[in-house]
Protein backbone atom coordinates (compact mmCIF):
# COMPACT_ATOMS: atom_id res chain seq x y z
CA UNK A 1 0.00 0.00 0.00
CA UNK A 2 1.26 3.91 -0.82
CA UNK A 3 1.06 5.60 2.56
CA UNK A 4 1.15 9.31 2.70
CA UNK A 5 2.37 10.82 5.58
CA UNK A 6 0.73 7.97 7.82
CA UNK A 7 -1.11 5.03 8.14
CA UNK A 8 -3.88 4.61 5.32
CA UNK A 9 -7.13 3.40 6.68
CA UNK A 10 -9.50 0.76 5.83
CA UNK A 11 -11.76 2.14 3.47
CA UNK A 12 -13.52 -0.96 2.54
CA UNK A 13 -13.48 -4.82 2.76
CA UNK A 14 -14.45 -7.77 1.45
CA UNK A 15 -14.51 -11.44 2.31
CA UNK A 16 -13.80 -14.27 -0.45
CA UNK A 17 -17.49 -15.87 -1.41
CA UNK A 18 -14.51 -19.23 -1.26
CA UNK A 19 -12.92 -18.69 1.97
CA UNK A 20 -13.97 -16.24 4.73
CA UNK A 21 -10.16 -15.95 5.67
CA UNK A 22 -9.42 -14.59 2.58
CA UNK A 23 -10.03 -10.60 2.77
CA UNK A 24 -9.42 -7.96 0.27
CA UNK A 25 -9.04 -4.97 1.51
CA UNK A 26 -8.44 -0.69 0.45
CA UNK A 27 -7.79 1.68 1.87
CA UNK A 28 -8.28 5.77 2.14
CA UNK A 29 -6.66 8.64 4.43
CA UNK A 30 -9.13 11.22 4.54
CA UNK A 31 -6.65 14.00 4.98
CA UNK A 32 -5.79 13.97 1.40
CA UNK A 33 -7.71 13.95 -2.02
CA UNK A 34 -8.37 11.48 -3.46
CA UNK A 35 -9.04 9.74 -0.41
CA UNK A 36 -8.63 6.44 -1.72
CA UNK A 37 -5.47 6.45 -2.49
CA UNK A 38 -3.96 2.93 -0.86
CA UNK A 39 -4.53 0.11 -3.42
CA UNK A 40 -6.09 -3.33 -2.98
CA UNK A 41 -4.04 -5.89 -0.87
CA UNK A 42 -5.27 -9.21 -0.24
CA UNK A 43 -4.99 -11.09 3.38
CA UNK A 44 -5.27 -14.35 4.21
CA UNK A 45 -5.84 -14.58 7.95
CA UNK A 46 -5.07 -11.09 8.57
CA UNK A 47 -1.42 -12.21 6.37
CA UNK A 48 -1.28 -9.62 3.79
CA UNK A 49 -0.14 -11.30 0.29
CA UNK A 50 2.89 -10.32 -1.39
CA UNK A 51 1.46 -8.38 -4.41
CA UNK A 52 -1.06 -5.78 -4.86
CA UNK A 53 -3.22 -3.63 -6.63
CA UNK A 54 -1.31 -0.02 -7.00
CA UNK A 55 -3.88 2.78 -5.94
CA UNK A 56 -2.82 6.39 -6.72
CA UNK A 57 0.44 6.86 -7.73
CA UNK A 58 2.67 8.61 -4.42
CA UNK A 59 3.58 11.83 -6.71
CA UNK A 60 -0.66 12.48 -6.96
CA UNK A 61 -0.49 10.99 -11.08
CA UNK A 62 -3.92 9.59 -12.25
CA UNK A 63 -3.89 5.95 -11.15
CA UNK A 64 -6.71 3.93 -9.91
CA UNK A 65 -8.96 4.53 -7.24
CA UNK A 66 -10.36 1.32 -5.84
CA UNK A 67 -13.42 2.87 -3.53
CA UNK A 68 -15.58 -0.22 -3.60
CA UNK A 69 -14.89 -3.87 -3.53
CA UNK A 70 -17.03 -7.15 -5.00
CA UNK A 71 -15.92 -11.01 -4.97
CA UNK A 72 -17.14 -12.97 -8.44
CA UNK A 73 -18.84 -15.96 -8.05
CA UNK A 74 -15.47 -17.24 -7.42
CA UNK A 75 -12.10 -16.34 -5.43
CA UNK A 76 -10.50 -15.32 -8.55
CA UNK A 77 -12.11 -12.44 -9.71
CA UNK A 78 -12.09 -9.25 -7.82
CA UNK A 79 -14.44 -6.31 -8.83
CA UNK A 80 -14.39 -2.56 -7.87
CA UNK A 81 -15.25 0.91 -8.80
CA UNK A 82 -13.69 4.50 -8.47
CA UNK A 83 -16.95 6.27 -6.89
CA UNK A 84 -14.72 9.60 -5.80
CA UNK A 85 -14.78 11.11 -9.35
CA UNK A 86 -17.19 14.30 -9.82
CA UNK A 87 -18.31 13.14 -13.42
CA UNK A 88 -20.44 10.16 -12.68
CA UNK A 89 -21.17 9.36 -16.34
CA UNK A 90 -17.70 8.31 -16.34
CA UNK A 91 -16.60 6.36 -13.49
CA UNK A 92 -14.12 3.54 -14.33
CA UNK A 93 -14.87 -0.18 -13.13
CA UNK A 94 -11.95 -2.56 -12.55
CA UNK A 95 -12.27 -6.66 -12.49
CA UNK A 96 -9.04 -7.72 -11.00
CA UNK A 97 -7.13 -10.57 -10.93
CA UNK A 98 -6.93 -12.87 -7.44
CA UNK A 99 -4.35 -14.98 -7.33
CA UNK A 100 -1.93 -17.17 -4.97
CA UNK A 101 0.42 -14.28 -4.63
CA UNK A 102 -1.85 -11.27 -4.14
CA UNK A 103 -3.77 -8.78 -6.77
CA UNK A 104 -3.42 -7.48 -10.11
Amino acid sequence: MIRKAGVPLCRRYESSTDSPATTAVTSFDHRYSPGASGGVVIFDDNVARTDFAAGWTSQGNPGALYDTLAWSNSNTTLVAADNESDDISSLPFYALNVYAGGVS
